[in-house]
């Protein structure tokens, strides 16, 4: 087995290693990453590869960004048919991100081409289980750990047969998130794994190879805390708006929870109004003689909506659900005492007593009008539902915090709360005691808007160039009583690095100009305030987590008995050098526990094949002529291709439409 190390070289996007099984005779890949955020991408991205995409067997690919899985369409397009193993999280994510990719300008592939994917899912497999091997082919087998990056990614390990009796693995780390089994302050997914087995050789990201989190960002309290007060701040302001730029695939679904839990937990003294529905008794008697309507006991925010699970199943054996017809001849749903008799009835009155009517003080609405966002939420609720096969009250990725973190009895209600918060297709509204999560297109938001006091309005792009997000910044930026909350990484150069610049400041910075496409708008008219909780939403893991994952196993043995060689990618050449160097003050230290490591090294651009078995680099083998010309050949098939593809669909859109068909 040798190892060429292809893609996020020196930089932190376009994940690629290519693997040659000589023995087996198989090629395969782990992730296909598009470059991004700098000017070398587009080139990138369209540069040949180093081999035919027609002799590649199947990839292995990690998690569904687009620096891991953005140029899989590129390699359907040039020939590849195998399959791509991940788990189904994973799968659906990447195919939906991979669509809206598919229409962004320079795009080297066509939706046609994502379609024409094929995944296996592995944790549909029979057996599968957390870091258990399964086969690929004969002497081939590879395993999936959880890393807590986003929904559904993975670490990954190979492993194959290194002559008769002796076998060898390879660990590629994805990326890895920052929660692990100690501590899990992000909401929703559990802690990442660690590996399993005993690695000889070790692929690790480094994206933070020279940062270490502040406390403070690590402390979920904090994070809830910076929400409350920005807030309130809006709610004392009466009429105001807060936009929230955010990436679709994973930070907008965490941002519906921490808003969720401010807002019905933190703030809800402030906003909402709780009074008892009945208070005299005649009242009391008059409901318990009419039957209690249904309306008031069936809709969401009904007059038990905070009574514990028991305290509702009591009311369940006391009184009947009865469907009756009034003297108008209309059906309603009533709630009757199941008897007559003084026992049954007091504690009827009991209940009737304890029941609560909720007045929100404010109309605030919480927005989610970003297309893929909607979509990708689709996934997420029916994926952290899902729990480990044979294991049904054990999920397979949420966190189990969130139960306490929400107030809740137990993981069935967490299961309602997650449907009632990541809404299905067919579904644009639900009703909450201080809010409305409305689910809207981008083009209807404004109107929406209009129906409440204060407007939270989660919208993609994180980077805040492009997408539904940018006609938002331009109408609140110059409004003093709106704000804008940053939550994730955003280029320098990008709209979104220039206002956490701006939010840095002190005021006194030279105006600059933000590039919206066709608009542009001056730093020195932004009004609005402008917020970076970025630090908090991170989803890599800083230095020592990177170094902590290096180090520990989990294994059969007290200590793993083979040295890991540690190969350094996926981070700029700053970061790479500075995880090196934690790795070897670590190696210094090293605890009992600790797994031994057999070098570092930092691959770059320059660097052959890593031969696996021989554990050394090698050099490469000359491409041959009719390599070269396979290659030629290939490249004129496939811009015909892309021609005849593109040609098509503006056939498609010149099309008359057929009689009874609208235009």
């Amino acid at each position: 087995m040798k190892a060429k190390f292809i893609g996020a070289i020196e930089r932190v996007t376009g994940s690629c290693t290519l693997l040659e099984h000589s023995e087996a005779g198989l090629r395969f890949l782990v992730d296909c990453g598009m470059a991004q955020g700098d000017p070398r991408a587009l080139a990138s991205n369209l540069a040949p590869w180093p081999f035919l995409a027609s002799r590649i067997d199947f990839v292995l690919l990690t998690h569904a960004h687009l620096d891991h899985c953005g140029l899989l369409p590129r390699l359907v397009r040039e020939g590849f048919t195998g399959q791509i193993y991940c788990t189904r999280f994973t799968a659906e994510l990447a195919r939906l991100n991979l669509i809206s990719a598919s229409t962004m300008s320079g795009a080297p592939f066509t939706r046609m081409d994502v379609e024409l994917l094929q995944f296996t899912h592995v944790d549909e497999l029979n057996g599968f289980g957390w870091g258990k091997p399964f086969a690929i082919t004969k002497g081939l087998f590879a395993s999936f750990q959880p890393t807590a990056h986003i929904g559904g990614a993975c670490s990954v390990t190979i492993r194959w047969r290194n002559g008769e009796d002796s076998w060898k693995e390879m660990a590629f780390s994805g990326d890895l998130g920052p929660n692990n089994d100690e501590v899990a302050n992000q909401s929703l997914l559990a802690g990442r794994a660690y590996l399993s087995g005993a690695p000889q050789y070790l692929l690790v990201e480094s994206t933070y190879g020279g940062r270490v989190r502040e406390p403070q960002f690590a402390d979920a309290n904090n994070r809830l805390k910076e929400w409350k007060r920005i807030i309130r701040s809006a709610v004392e302001t009466v009429k105001a708006t807060i936009v929230v730029p955010c990436f679709s695939i994973h930070r907008c679904q965490e941002l519906l929870f921490d808003i969720h839990v401010v807002l019905e937990r933190n703030l809800r003294e402030e906003i909402v109004s709780v009074r008892p529905w009945l208070t005299e008794d005649a009242h009391i008697e008059n409901a318990l003689q009419l039957g209690l309507r249904g309306n008031k006991i069936d809709r969401p925010i009904n007059a038990m909506h905070e009574w514990p699970k028991n305290r509702r199943d009591h009311f369940n054996e006391i009184f009947l659900r009865c469907e009756e017809i009034d003297d108008s001849g209309k059906l309603h749903t009533v709630y009757r005492p199941i008897a007559d008799d003084n026992v049954t009835l007091e504690q009827a009155r009991s209940l009737v007593r304890e029941m609560r009517v909720f007045t929100p003080k404010v109309r605030i609405q919480v927005i989610l009008d970003s297309p893929l966002g909607q979509r990708v939420t689709s996934v997420f609720r029916r994926e952290l539902k899902r729990c480990m096969p044979g294991s049904p009250g054990v999920p397979m990725y949420r966190n189990c915090a969130l139960k306490e973190l929400l107030g809740l009895d137990s993981q069935v209600q967490v299961d309602a709360l997650t449907d009632r918060l990541f809404l299905g297709e067919r579904e644009s509204e639900s009703k909450f005691a201080s809010y409305i999560l409305r689910f809207c297109k981008p083009e209807e938001t404004e109107d929406v808007m209009k129906d409440g006091d204060v407007n939270i309005v989660l919208s993609s792009s994180g980077m805040c160039d492009v997408g539904p997000v940018v006609p938002h910044l331009i109408r609140e930026l110059p409004i003093s009583t709106s704000t804008i909350v940053l939550t994730g990484y955003a280029d320098p150069e990008t709209v979104g690095g220039r206002l956490r610049a701006v939010s840095r400041s002190s005021g006194n910075a030279v105006s600059e100009q933000l590039n919206f496409g066709d608009a542009t708008f001056e730093t020195s008219n932004i009004r609005a305030k402008v917020e970076d909780l970025g630090g908090y939403y991170s989803g890599h893991a800083d230095s020592d987590g990177l170094v902590d994952f290096v180090f520990r196993r989990i294994s059969r043995h007290t200590i793993p008995q083979s040295a890991c060689r540690v190969f350094i990618n996926h981070g700029d050449e700053r970061m790479r050098q500075a995880l090196a160097q934690s790795i070897e003050q670590r190696i210094g230290f090293r605890a009992d526990t600790d797994c031994s490591i057999a070098g570092i090294e930092v691959p770059t651009r320059a660097s052959a094949w890593f031969d696996l078995d021989l554990d050394k680099w090698i050099s490469d083998e000359p491409i041959s002529e009719m390599d070269e010309l396979r290659s030629m050949l290939l490249r004129l098939f496939l811009e015909q291709r892309r021609t005849n593809d593109l040609l098509a669909e503006t056939l498609k859109l010149q099309r008359p439409p057929r009689p009874g068909q609208r235009g």
